[in-house]
């Protein structure tokens, strides 16, 4: 396909780190005189921390993720928050680090923990925690997961980029610069779903981020292989985006994804995304265009 770009959709920031570095206990109380890091985590969240303002509505309680432990022992061994959650399994929308060293007696560490990061420990956004410990350094990491688009609701999702795109077209858009008047509604063809579908898991599963597939498939002969009779046809991929809006607002942005939106020529179209949370852009999407050949 000429003229059809790549959506690359990076996120930068998408991992929120912060970094709290605590030399010394100091002689801060603690209504936990004495306990375990996971008991000094139910308890800020369950009964709220002095230094915190009660909520309105009790906490979430916090949850043990192992994947998270690995992350915090990157951490211990020097690796920096950012590059951990980037590298690591567990993918993340906002994160936090709790760094205490010196004492790591229980009592201490209840103290530290209760009266210096209450802040962190009542964020309501941050839902799993994992812990590792060296000589002299207890590290803890809190995180909120990765929001993706649950599988189960593909066709609502599905139909919101086809509301978006039809939208466009009907409006009328300028795509890099030349205005594209508006063009008749796109109708989602079966054949080209399951075309647009297979090729966002292929991403998915490969990592591999391309209008060429791995197997040297393109977007002809991956429409070609359905059975739908092509006279025309065209394709927008884009990783990283988390919900329908943000794929077609990218689209939308760039000229050769936008020329395939508004081409007028185009009657059908075919619409599916894969997630994949052990890939760094963890959501990716297909979208199929396709004209079909008269029959004789």
């Amino acid at each position: 396909m000429r003229g059809v770009q790549r959506q690359y959709r990076a996120r930068p920031g998408l991992t929120l780190g912060v970094l709290l570095l605590v030399m010394s206990a100091g002689g801060l109380a603690s209504k936990v005189a004495r306990a375990d890091v996971p008991g000094v985590l139910r308890w800020a969240r369950s009964q709220g921390c002095p230094a915190a303002s009660r909520a309105d509505t009790p906490l979430p309680p916090l949850h043990e993720d192992a994947r998270l432990d690995r992350i915090a022992a990157e951490l211990v061994r020097g690796a920096t928050l950012a590059h951990a959650m980037t590298h690591g399994a567990y993918r993340a929308t906002h994160s936090a680090e709790i760094r205490i060293t010196g004492s790591l007696d229980e009592a201490v560490v209840s103290r530290v923990l209760i009266g210096e990061h209450c802040a962190t420990l009542s964020d309501p956004r941050l839902q799993d925690w994992g812990l590792a410990r060296a000589s002299g350094t207890l590290l803890i990491v809190l995180a909120q997961p990765l929001g993706v688009p649950e599988e189960r609701d593909a066709a609502a999702i599905d139909h919101s980029v086809l509301e978006s795109v039809n939208a466009a077209r009907a409006a009328g858009h300028t795509c890099g610069g030349r205005y594209y008047p508006p063009a008749p509604p796109l109708s989602i063809n079966a054949l080209l779903n399951g075309a647009a579908l297979e090729y966002s898991r292929s991403m998915a599963r490969s990592g591999h981020f391309d209008h060429i597939g791995l197997d040297g498939s393109t977007p002809h002969t991956r429409v070609q292989a359905t059975g739908y009779p092509i006279a025309l046809v065209g394709e927008n991929i884009a990783a990283g985006a988390l919900t329908a809006d943000e794929a077609v607002r990218g689209w939308l942005a760039s000229a050769g994804h936008c020329r395939n939106i508004m081409n007028p020529r185009f009657r059908d179209t075919g619409i599916g995304f894969a997630v994949n949370t052990a890939r760094h852009l963890a959501v990716y999407w297909t979208q199929e265009f396709a004209a079909p050949a008269r029959s004789h």
